[in-house]
């Protein structure tokens, strides 16, 4: 008897995933300017990924959906918290933002939405007390994120360059 191997749980553009299963394994693929956010608690095996597109929502009723940064990460913190994690004891690492074309613009800084993207998420989590572990940001350059929820195991594949752990 043979058993199936676990298909990765896709954690697309603007999505969260939240596991405890030990065998899943949480992936954001092609990440560019997006920041893939991991959390994980060691105590409670539960883990959870968040993949931010954009740095802010504005405020906006019709614009409350998590691929905005002040969206996305108080709905993972809390989503996970519901699955049993522990509030302080989280493991956060970050990947992503990287800038995919150039900007040949006047007002480069609004056009370069990794840098806004990275300072975003950066600030959201200090205002919230979280520290980040370990991280993967800027440059030019694409990635692939995964997360190993039986052990927190965070890799990170750059385009054309070999995988490495955060």
């Amino acid at each position: 008897m043979t058993t199936a191997a676990v298909q990765p749980t896709v954690v697309g553009l603007g999505e969260i995933a939240v596991s405890t299963k030990g065998e899943d394994t949480l992936v954001s693929l092609g990440l560019g300017s997006c920041v893939c956010v991991t959390a994980f608690d060691p105590k409670s095996g539960v883990a959870g990924m968040a993949h931010i597109v954009l740095p802010d929502s504005g405020g906006s009723e019709q614009r409350q959906t998590p691929k905005f940064a002040d969206v996305a990460l108080p709905t993972l913190f809390e989503q996970m918290e519901k699955a049993g994690a522990s509030k302080a004891g989280l493991v956060i690492k970050l990947a992503g933002g990287a800038q995919m074309m150039p900007v040949k613009a006047p007002n480069t800084s609004v056009m370069n939405i990794g840098d806004r993207n990275i300072e975003s998420v950066k600030e959201l989590l200090q205002k919230a007390g979280r520290r980040v572990k370990a991280e993967d940001l800027g440059g030019t350059q694409g990635r692939t994120v995964r997360l190993t929820v039986g052990t927190g195991k965070v890799t990170v594949a750059r385009a054309g360059m070999d995988q490495t752990d955060l």
